[in-house]
């Protein structure tokens, strides 16, 4: 069909499938490729859509990007209500989310 191909748009964040677990690596600064980006993904078949949203959030927490590591958390939560690990991390991320937002 036409359109972007599937794993295409994996790589680009528009499909998030629970047997794919993205991999965070930062490509050292000594490569002098500021501008470029890695994308790494690890599957996982047995993944639970659960895992799948828990570590969407880790990863989005290790590229810096609070907004989506706290949306990945929060939907991993309404799957798994009262995750203590969850839990305990969600409102420290959400007090740096709220602290490095950019003022208006």
């Amino acid at each position: 069909a036409p359109g972007t191909p599937y794993l295409e748009r994996v790589m680009a964040g528009e499909e998030q499938p629970d047997w794919a677990r993205m991999i965070h690596y930062p490509i050292p600064e000594a490569f002098g490729v500021p501008e470029c980006r890695v994308g790494i993904f690890e599957f996982v078949p047995g993944q639970t859509p659960f895992a799948a949203q828990r570590a969407r959030g880790l990863y989005e927490f290790e590229r810096g990007d609070w907004t989506a590591a706290i949306h990945h958390l929060e939907r991993a939560l309404q799957i798994k209500p009262g995750d203590e690990e969850i839990s305990r991390w969600l409102p420290a991320l959400q007090r740096k989310a709220q602290a490095t937002a950019p003022s208006n």
